[in-house]
């Protein structure tokens, strides 16, 4: 959505949080979508509001079903820059089957997911964070199975912090980002219940339209449930992006 745009150009990260690359909120959906914003200065509060198809699995929607969502955020810059910001997020979607006259459901789910995010610019300090929760519900009569198991209802659990601090030589960006991601899978899978990751990155800016972002991560599972995975070993992340516009 444009609310989701508009929050990711604001970021000095290299890649975009994990909840998003793990679709906690679906990251493209097909609808129809209102925006706008009221002054009452020094503060401004906008809104966006969305209704769309859903999370679709495949290419083809094959539920009727409407999903709903919305964003809310409240902004100043007096005496400093900040904005907060809350977003939700409900809908279903399936996963079907067609073989000329036949139609298999193979799972069909409900999910809720609400979020909030605060930013806030100090000087040459900027400071990003956001939590995210999401909630799946699926029908029992056409619950997913995965490896020969079926998967329980869950919640996924998402969230960051991240400070980034402009040098005042060269305009060198040192940053520093901690993530937490609960996404729950099948034991066969050792991770555990989610993942945690440190990084550090340094981004470098040219020009006003031309940088250079490099990132450092660190990912460690985790897993606090009464019968644990015991995760072994670190993934190692490095990415550089040189990023122009014209």
């Amino acid at each position: 959505s444009r609310a989701e745009v508009e929050r990711l150009l604001d970021q000095p990260v290299v890649s975009e949080p994990l909840f998003i690359s793990s679709q906690l909120f679906p990251s493209q959906l097909i609808g129809i979508e209102a925006f706008g914003a009221f002054q009452f200065l020094p503060w401004t509060l906008g809104y966006h509001l969305h209704v769309s198809n859903g999370r679709t699995i495949g290419q083809v929607d094959f539920s009727d079903a409407k999903a709903f969502g919305g964003r809310l955020y409240l902004s100043t810059r007096n005496p400093i820059p900040i904005k907060l910001g809350i977003s939700g997020y409900a809908g279903d979607s399936e996963d079907v089957e067609t073989s000329l006259s036949t139609r298999t459901t193979n799972f069909s789910f409900k999910e809720y997911a609400i979020s909030g995010d605060v930013s806030i610019d100090v000087g040459s300090l900027r400071i990003r964070s956001e939590l995210v929760v999401n909630w799946t519900y699926f029908d029992d009569r056409h619950r997913r199975v995965w490896a020969g198991t079926s998967l329980a209802d869950v919640m996924h659990l998402g969230a960051y912090v991240m400070g980034a601090y402009q040098l005042p030589w060269y305009r060198i960006e040192p940053l520093i980002m901690v993530e937490f991601l609960r996404v729950p899978v099948p034991r066969p899978i050792p991770i555990g219940e989610g993942l945690i990751v440190p990084s550090v990155g340094v981004n470098v800016y040219f020009t006003d339209t031309t940088m250079l972002r490099t990132q450092i991560s660190i990912a460690h599972g985790f897993d606090f449930s009464s019968n644990p995975v015991h995760p072994d070993g670190l993934l190692y992340q490095a990415v550089a992006r040189l990023i122009t516009a014209f």
